[in-house]
């Protein structure tokens, strides 16, 4: 079962919109998506301001997830030439100015149920259900 969910209130739920997406542009809560078309949400998906989702290669996000401002989601690494499909599970919180890169063997990179991923972190690797990094 899930912990519980975000924090946020009922009101904030029944308001929330995916906002309007295009390829390098800053969307209304300024963040950025790169290859929209690859970027899969689910509902309740709170993106911190300045945050910048490069979804070459795929980046699927659940349910009532949480990723603080100034954070990278990297589905490709042009300084290693890696990339693998970025899935991040429901209920996850990403501290703010954290680093997603791609698995170096190709396979996707999963962040589980529950995860919570300290501010600044660099991510490598997939993280299982429940886990609290580093």
């Amino acid at each position: 079962p899930d912990e519980g969910l975000m924090a946020h209130s009922k009101e904030w739920c029944e308001a929330w919109r995916l906002p309007q997406m295009r390829h390098g542009v800053a969307t209304i809560y300024g963040w950025v998506p790169y290859y929209p078309e690859n970027i899969k949400f689910g509902r309740f998906v709170d993106i911190g301001w300045g945050t910048f989702l490069q979804a070459r290669h795929g980046i699927e996000i659940g349910d009532h997830v949480e990723v603080g401002p100034n954070c990278a989601i990297l589905s490709e690494n042009s300084e290693d030439m890696t990339h693998c499909k970025i899935i991040i599970k429901r209920n996850v919180m990403i501290g703010a100015n954290c680093v997603i890169l791609p698995r170096k063997d190709g396979k996707p990179l999963v962040i589980g149920r529950n995860a919570r991923i300290k501010a600044g972190t660099i991510v490598t690797k997939s993280i299982p259900d429940n886990f609290r990094y580093p």
